[in-house]
């Protein structure tokens, strides 16, 4: 019999392991994929479960050193990609300073600062996320005669209260 990563004993462990997740998600299915491999080998459950060699050969050895634990999916960017939580932390604090920032200005500090490029469109998004908000005024027509307005303004307001 030629020699193999996966012997019976590392078979016998993911068993008792399978035996005490009760079948969750992926760890259940790596640990099947272990065991099936061990009764037929890399290549046949490789092609059976559409997965790489080594992948398996990759999981039968974290099971082996680390356990069952060491199977799950590890979140790798829990802290964002580029925008970091100081660098948020940092753009609200440039918010509350002056609270008409704008993106370019955001974009334009970031770079100064942290020497970190950004795009205008990330810039808005972690803006939002630390809680700013554009609130705008509507635009004016530019031949409205301002005068003609407030005194509209005034009149309405009259005629809502009156009822």
């Amino acid at each position: 019999m030629p020699k193999t990563i996966i012997d019976k004993a590392l078979a016998d462990k993911a068993k008792l392991a399978l035996l005490n997740l009760k079948q969750q998600a992926v760890i259940a299915n790596r640990l099947k994929a272990i065991i099936a491999a061990h009764n037929h080998g890399i290549k046949k459950v490789s092609e059976v479960l559409d997965i790489d060699r080594t992948s398996i050969c990759r999981w039968a050895n974290k099971l082996n050193k680390d356990g069952a634990a060491s199977l799950i999916n590890i979140a790798k960017h829990k802290d964002g990609i580029k925008l970091k939580s100081h660098h948020k932390e940092q753009i609200a604090k440039w918010i509350k300073i002056n609270p008409n920032i704008t993106r370019q200005s955001v974009v334009q500090k970031l770079k100064d600062k942290f020497s970190l490029e950004i795009s205008l469109s990330t810039a808005r998004r972690a803006m939002r996320l630390v809680g700013f908000s554009y609130i705008t005024p509507r635009q004016t027509h530019y031949k409205q005669d301002k005068k003609e307005s407030e005194n509209f303004k005034k009149k309405s307001s009259k005629c809502n209260k009156e009822r």
